[in-house]
């Protein structure tokens, strides 16, 4: 899969749900920084380790590619999006030779929104939002799921995708914190990919401010 077709499917999952304008983030936004394979961020309060054998893509290489495939489709997932972090397992040489294991963070400024109250309500319409791309996709649990890592609790929902040229799992996390909705995308094509993505997630912990 093509580093392009990632941010397409990326984009898709979060729809722009607030009324925000581009560009309203708060003065004290953070898109914060990596520092010895540690991302962490002030504004949402969280740090979390990623292998020091992935590769991290600049921050303003994560926005530019969303924003261009959001331009490229005519979504508006820019508005009121920002892709906080893109971590790949292979480089980017490497990409077009196959499926890639990948963790993306997305946050979504929620102002001027009344639909969601908690992640299970953003979860609920992104899975909405998935159903109306085209895409064929399946979705293993009848219902959203709540899991807490190291004190931080998500709703959690998986989503199979099942195209017959592009077949592969995500797992989103999802938590509400400062307005915004915190978005964690684990992206994978099989159970070892998948345990790789769960052993990064375990370092997710919240900063001490």
């Amino acid at each position: 899969m093509k580093l392009k077709h990632l941010f397409l499917i990326t984009i898709l999952a979060v729809t722009a749900i607030s009324c925000n304008k581009k560009g309203s983030q708060p003065a004290n936004f953070d898109y914060g920084k990596v520092e010895n394979n540690v991302y962490s961020n002030t504004f949402f309060n969280f740090q979390i380790t990623i292998p020091a054998n992935w590769e991290i893509l600049p921050q303003a290489q994560n926005q530019n590619l969303m924003e261009q495939e959001s331009a490229d489709k005519n979504l508006q997932a820019e508005q009121t999006s920002v892709n906080l972090l893109t971590a790949l397992k292979n480089e980017t040489d490497t990409l077009d030779v196959g499926f890639f294991t990948n963790l993306s963070v997305i946050a979504e400024n929620l102002k001027g929104s009344d639909r969601v109250k908690n992640g299970t309500d953003y979860l609920m319409l992104t899975r909405k939002a998935l159903d109306n791309t085209g895409i064929k996709r399946e979705y293993p649990d009848k219902a959203t799921a709540v899991e807490t890592i190291n004190g931080i609790e998500f709703s959690t929902m998986r989503v199979n995708t099942v195209e017959p040229d592009l077949t592969f799992s995500q797992k989103f996390y999802t938590t509400i914190i400062n307005g915004y909705a915190l978005t964690f995308i684990e992206t994978y094509n099989n159970e070892i990919q998948h345990a790789e993505l769960n052993t990064i997630m375990q370092t997710l912990i919240k900063l001490e401010l």
